[in-house]
């Protein structure tokens, strides 16, 4: 039997005298863990490969926990892939224990990206729809809206990222930002002071128009 990448002898079997024979595969409980700067990540698809790097065709979504639980081949050696963010994280080589506890993490790296938002002068803007890129500038699913202090923050596996902001009309974007573990940064906009007059034409009388509202 040649199942998930490996093969499964019966015994040796006597024809005619033999009408049937057991193929039997000892399987055993793998619990995997996905761990992303130290804490538990759910709703992660993990998908398991052999130590030659092959998909198995096997795959399944992290609990509250941060955990899957495959039941594999006793003796055999496999690998995982946690997805994360766009990017691929693939574990050491893993061999299933027969009759024990196999418990194994994928640990993505990463932490916490924060930016501030701000004008040149550091004041904070507020209330700005922020959103998470790749390199490649590929929206990757993640926005927030800067609080009170011009901040939103972003939880990341270890990567590179770009963080766009929607501001008055305009898009503004951050440099690049390699993220190892907990990073912050600055994204200032510039601002100028534009002064608008309105005036009223009666046949050449220039006049200012006072209390008139200027959007």
């Amino acid at each position: 039997a040649d199942y998930l990448g490996d093969r499964f002898w019966s015994n040796p079997i006597s024809l005619p005298a033999t009408v049937s024979a057991d193929i039997v595969i000892d399987e055993a409980p793998v619990t995997v863990q996905v761990v992303q700067a130290g804490v538990a990540n759910a709703g992660i698809k993990l998908y398991l490969f052999n130590e030659c790097d092959k998909y198995l065709g096997l795959y399944a979504t992290t609990d509250a926990n941060g955990e899957v639980t495959f039941a594999l081949p006793a003796g055999q050696s496999y690998k995982f892939r946690a997805d994360v963010l766009g990017s691929r994280f693939m574990s050491e080589t893993f061999t299933v224990q027969p009759g024990a506890s196999n418990a194994f993490q994928v640990a993505t790296g990463g932490g916490r990206l924060m930016i501030t938002l701000q004008k040149q002068d550091a004041t904070p803007l507020s209330g700005v729809n922020m959103y998470l890129f790749n390199t490649d500038s590929r929206y990757l699913g993640l926005k927030a809206q800067s609080d009170a202090a011009g901040q939103v923050y972003f939880d990341v596996p270890a990567g590179s990222y770009r963080v766009r902001a929607d501001y008055l009309g305009h898009r503004f974007w951050t440099t690049d930002l390699a993220v190892t573990a907990d990073r912050t940064a600055d994204l200032t906009i510039a601002h100028a002071d534009v002064t608008v007059a309105v005036e009223g034409d009666w046949d050449g009388d220039i006049r200012p128009l006072e209390a008139l509202p200027v959007y």
